[in-house]
Formats: structure tokens, C-alpha cells, sequence
């Protein structure tokens, strides 16, 4: 059983995400911390209507440490133009580290996005601008 206050935080984030792109448009669900296990958010996708522009709905514990799929990822998402990324953050979503996890998802996120709102239970991240020179 979730939480009442689910309900609302989940439908005000989805409403920002869904405000912020265009139908159809892709984007993106994760976590802040991609190196370990976790439960992800791929019901995200099916509330805001909107695609995952990567073949990783679930992603589980072996996989998303690893630098190839990670890679795979960070390639899809500029292959789509994401512009939107919204992070799980709820704190018993995560499950520890692995090992000699990669990096690579998380440097790109940091990197590329900036925070366009904090939610309860996600942050909604936009595509920060190209710099140039």
C-alpha cells in the first residue's frame, strides 16, 4: 500500500513534466544515483504519456551499473534530444552500491540538466543550454 500523499505528489509532477513537453515527446526517468540497486519509477512513462526514448524500462540491479548500457542510454537520450529527466528520489527506492559501478549515466545527467523543480518524490530536470566557444 502507498501512501495517500503519493497520489497528489505523483499527479504534480506529472502535470509539470507533461507542461514542460510536447506529446509524444520522450523523456526520461531515473534516479540521482545510477551506480547501485534500486526500484525505478517506469510508471512514470505511463502517467505523463510520454516515451522512453531508451530500451531500459526496468532496469535491473546488474544492468544499470554497467558501462555499456549506460553508454547505451546516454546515446539514446541525446539520439532523442531529450529535454526533460525526472529523478526517483524517494529514499526507499535505493537498495545499496555495487561494486565497481559505472558512472557514466549520472556524470551525463549532472552535466547535461539542470533542476527545474523538486517534488516529494521526484526532481524534474531540464536540459541545461549548449554552451558554445
Amino acid at each position: 500500500r502507498v501512501p495517500e500523499d503519493w497520489g497528489r505528489a505523483y499527479e504534480e509532477a506529472v502535470r509539470h513534466v507533461q507542461s514542460r513537453t510536447a506529446p509524444g515527446e520522450p523523456i526520461f526517468v531515473g534516479r540521482p544515483d545510477h551506480s547501485g540497486p534500486f526500484i525505478n519509477d517506469a510508471a512514470f512513462y505511463f502517467l505523463a504519456e510520454r516515451p522512453n526514448p531508451t530500451r531500459y524500462t526496468m532496469m535491473p540491479v546488474g544492468l544499470v551499473a554497467d558501462c555499456a548500457a549506460q553508454e547505451e542510454i546516454v546515446r539514446a537520450l541525446e539520439g532523442a534530444q531529450v529535454r526533460v529527466a525526472v529523478l526517483h528520489t524517494e529514499p526507499q527506492a535505493v537498495a545499496g552500491k555495487v561494486a565497481q559501478a559505472c558512472l557514466r549515466l549520472d556524470e551525463y545527467l549532472r552535466a547535461n540538466f539542470v533542476l527545474d523543480r523538486r517534488f516529494p518524490l521526484h526532481d524534474a530536470l531540464l536540459r541545461a543550454p549548449r554552451k558554445f566557444g
